[in-house]
């Protein structure tokens, strides 16, 4: 990225017409009198609060010009023509409600960033195809849940796309390392359950686990036993 003074992408920005003593609306700190006038490219009133409590602190007053500056130009581009850090115009930002990408740093990106990003792309392919990358990662993400808002995300993204075979594949596999089940497989029939179908009459299953007389006679099908109805 190109490096040197940001200019100011919507016009110039004077000083405003004040007096020392004025008392004016800081749109972060409420009234505040004007006691002096910095030094910055664009010189500004710097104003202490008025009430009563607060700390005094001297800062440039956030009015005027510089609320249509915080509003419209990048970060970058305030911090140095009002001679502040980043983080102060942040602030500012914070207390006029102001998108931390407003129209100025969508232009400064465009401007200063694609060219660093579009020579930084081979590489990021390259470390994005890494296996041992990807397998720290995958490593790192086991057995923890999303969260519900990725997870929402993700199944609206999905609604109305079908599902491959090798998709599902994939799916069963991952299903089966991690003992899990689909919801509408039901719960799993457990070992005792399995032992009482061997060993009971189908009625006395279902009294004693809970399921279904068609679940009960499915499972004995599996486990490769007579259905139990007939002899």
């Amino acid at each position: 990225m190109a490096s040197g003074p940001v200019r100011l992408q919507f016009g110039t920005y004077e000083t405003p017409r004040f007096n020392f003593g004025d008392i004016v609306r800081d749109e972060r700190r409420g009234d505040v009198e004007i006691v002096r006038l910095s030094n910055a490219k664009i010189p500004w009133p710097i104003g202490r609060p008025q009430e009563k409590g607060r700390r005094r602190q001297h800062a440039l007053v956030l009015y005027d010009a510089l609320v249509e500056a915080v509003r419209k130009e990048s970060n970058l581009a305030v911090a140095d023509a009002w001679g502040v850090t980043g983080q102060t115009v942040t602030l500012w930002r914070k207390a006029l409600g102001v998108d931390s990408s407003n129209d100025g740093s969508r232009l400064l990106w465009r401007e200063r960033g694609f060219d660093r990003i579009h020579d930084a792309l081979p590489l990021a392919w390259q470390k994005a195809a890494d296996e041992t990358r990807r397998e720290k990662i995958r490593q790192a993400k086991l057995g923890k849940p999303r969260p519900r808002s990725v997870v929402e995300k993700m199944r609206t993204a999905r609604l109305g796309r079908k599902t491959t075979d090798e998709t599902r594949r994939r799916q069963s596999e991952a299903h089966r390392r991690r003992g899990t089940r689909p919801p509408a497989a039901g719960r799993a029939w457990t070992a005792r359950e399995d032992k009482l179908c061997r060993e009971l009459a189908v009625a006395e299953v279902v009294k004693r686990t809970g399921r279904t007389l068609a679940a009960v006679y499915v499972r004995r099908h599996v486990l490769g036993l007579p259905d139990g109805r007939s002899k």
